[in-house]
């Protein structure tokens, strides 16, 4: 960690400028770097969300410094573009991102070559944390936007798979419960500093609390006869160490299925004391239901919406809290389902002054909010949304104390439908002109040699081993490439 001369004030004043001297600083500490094999570069500065024009000067300065070293590959993080105001916590979100750049250069384009492989002709775009699409480029150079991702997109589909706008939604999956708040069809997100591994970030994060109970959470029984459920899981090998399964692993599935919760799971008859199915079950209740009272807002019982493959812990028509349980039709695939709901976003944080009084007549409030708003907007619009869907979906005005004039921070985020059609790929294009970056590793993927498969449909037969297990061969896999293929598609 290096300081340099530079910053600024809350208002845009410089508390000093980065001159000459501090430039020639930087050039030195990256001629240092460089020789260390150090590769990835982090600028924080101080208020840089209201002002990043030295945050800026100082990339330029690495840019022209690292190309002078005949610098093949390096990474540039700037602090303003991922986190909001508080320079601790963004400056920790930025060093995150920046460990995070090497990687995301590999995996991402990874994915694209993939996708050109197999014969897809198109953009490739993530989620982030809000909710929203990013471009594959983009997420190269922000991979620590897409962290919470997951989650999100589970909210959103339970959202549009049940017609609930406003309601707490339950993703329940093998190793983990995660609960959140939607509003208006979109994640509540966090109003204070997120912690990832105990360390404070400020960047975009939804607001859910997530507990170690999952579909292969571990039971375990004592001497005497206290039963305790997790945190241990044995994740995504429940279909060999469960006890339905044929293992000798007690979880959470197990315990549904001997309690005659549900029936078409497994391939085995167990049989569970009574007394432990019914600790087991009181348990998950209990946490299930904390998590319902440390989401709400009010003590006014709220829709509650369950998702996720491991839905089947919860049972009954009632949840402490709740209003009433929905489990929409393709709940075990909501995460997918709000992923394909493609929206893009544009945000703005900054400090504004918003003086009450007007002008000669002029409102100077609604003057700065207007035109803050329409930076959003334009964001939004440049980020690949279609200019007639954007909405403003946040606008947050937080006065500052102890701060001269009528100082506000102000967030707002415009969100709206991504346009397909201006991003899609021309058919002309070849397969060699069409990867999206120039670095994309080839040489180091396999490839496939498997040649094109015919047979009659009508003689295949399906082959089962004696568990029930489905034997797959290369032409049921390639049916199941083509029936997700179509899956994917449908409009839900």
């Amino acid at each position: 960690t290096k300081l340099l001369s530079g910053g600024y004030r809350f208002d845009g004043q410089e508390i000093a400028s980065f001159d000459d001297q501090a430039k020639a600083e930087l050039r030195q500490i990256i001629r240092q770097a460089k020789s260390k094999d150090i590769s990835s570069y982090c600028i924080c500065g101080v208020f840089s969300p209201s002002c990043y024009e030295q945050e800026l000067q100082a990339a330029e300065v690495i840019k022209s410094e690292m190309n002078a070293l005949d610098a093949k590959e390096y990474y540039i993080t700037l602090s303003h573009q991922i986190g909001g105001l508080g320079l601790f916590e963004r400056e920790n979100a930025s060093i995150l991102n920046s460990c995070l750049r090497p990687l995301a250069n590999y995996t991402i384009p990874a994915f694209q070559y993939a996708i050109q492989k197999i014969g897809i002709r198109c953009p490739l775009y993530l989620t982030q944390n809000d909710g929203t699409l990013m471009s594959a480029e983009k997420c190269m150079s922000m991979p620590i936007l897409t962290f919470s991702s997951g989650p999100t997109n589970s909210m959103i589909g339970a959202s549009l798979l049940s017609s609930i706008k406003n309601g707490i939604v339950i993703d329940i999956g093998g190793t983990s419960t995660d609960i959140g708040f939607i509003v208006n069809g979109r994640p509540r997100l966090r109003t204070l500093n997120a912690e990832l591994a105990e360390i404070r970030v400020n960047f975009s994060m939804p607001d859910i609390i997530s507990y170690p109970l999952g579909g292969g959470t571990i039971i375990k029984v004592r001497n005497n006869d206290q039963v305790s459920v997790g945190p241990e899981s044995v994740g995504y090998e429940l279909d060999t160490k469960a006890m339905v399964f044929g293992g000798d692993v007690m979880t959470t599935t197990d315990i549904v299925i001997a309690a005659g919760l549900e029936k078409e799971i497994g391939r085995k008859s167990i049989v569970i004391s009574p007394d432990i199915i019914s600790k087991s079950l009181s348990h998950i209740s209990s946490i299930i239901a904390t998590g319902v009272d440390r989401m709400k807002t009010s003590a006014e019982p709220v829709p509650v919406i369950i998702c996720g493959g491991g839905s089947i812990l919860v049972h009954g028509d009632s949840i402490e809290g709740a209003s009433k349980i929905i489990r929409p039709s393709h709940f075990d695939v909501c995460n997918a389902v709000g992923a394909a709901i493609c929206c893009v976003s544009g945000c703005v944080e900054t400090i504004a002054d918003l003086p009450p009084s007007c002008v000669d007549g002029r409102n100077l409030c609604d003057e700065e909010l207007a035109r803050l708003t329409s930076s959003a907007v334009e964001q939004c619009i440049s980020n690949g949304a279609k200019p007639h869907t954007v909405q403003i979906a946040q606008i947050e005005q937080i006065p500052l104390a102890y701060f001269p004039g009528h100082r506000h921070r102000i967030q707002i985020k415009a969100i709206g439908e991504l346009d397909i059609n201006r991003l899609a790929l021309t058919n002309n294009e070849t397969e060699e002109n069409r990867s999206p970056v120039p670095n994309a590793p080839k040489s180091s993927l396999p490839t496939s040699n498997m040649t094109s498969l015919s047979m009659n449909m009508v003689n295949k037969v399906p082959k089962f081993d004696e568990n029930g297990a489905w034997l797959l061969d290369a032409i049921d896999i390639e049916y199941i490439a083509y029936g997700t293929g179509i899956l994917g598609i449908l409009d839900f």
